[in-house]
């Protein structure tokens, strides 16, 4: 049954003939191995047990669970603006409105260079040089902020400055 369920989910995200996955599930004291597709198509190496992957935007979940947490809590709330916490952010432009949720929910508006291909650009912030770039951001005047999708990795990593600041 949990086989089932693991291939039926990872089939709606996955196409096994252009990509791979590995999933462990543990339970009952057992741990269970599913794998999916190509560890490397061009060699036609399959995905086992042993294969490795880079683990992109893992971090994106601890952040989530913690401010999940501090909600439960009631340390913090999701509509709460980001430059709550982020001091060097109140004197910014539109970043201001951004809320917690917002950023979780990719639909603050908010994006910079790095969040677009090919994901590794010249361009590198250290924290100074974003709050600059977050202070004068301004939303695209067509965004429906907090209804509309747009990615933003960065957006996470300013959840993540927001957190640490809080906690």
């Amino acid at each position: 049954e949990i086989e089932r369920v693991v291939t039926e989910e990872i089939g709606k995200a996955l196409d096994a003939a252009e990509a791979g996955a590995a999933v462990a599930v543990r339970i009952d004291g057992r741990t269970l191995y599913f794998n999916f597709g190509w560890a490397d198509r061009a060699e036609r190496r399959s995905v086992t047990s042993d294969s490795l992957f880079n683990l992109g935007s893992l971090s994106k979940l601890f952040d989530v669970t913690l401010l999940s947490l501090a909600v439960q809590r009631g340390d913090i709330a999701l509509d709460d603006p980001v430059a709550k916490y982020v001091r060097e952010l109140q004197r910014g432009r539109d970043i201001r409105a951004v809320t917690l949720d917002q950023l979780i929910t990719f639909t603050s508006g908010f994006s910079v260079v790095a969040d677009n291909p090919p994901w590794w650009p010249a361009v590198h912030y250290e924290l100074p040089k974003f709050l600059r770039c977050l202070r004068d951001w301004r939303i695209d005047k067509d965004f429906a902020r907090g209804r509309q999708y747009l990615y933003s990795h960065a957006g996470f990593l300013l959840l993540h400055v927001a957190l640490e600041r809080r906690f």
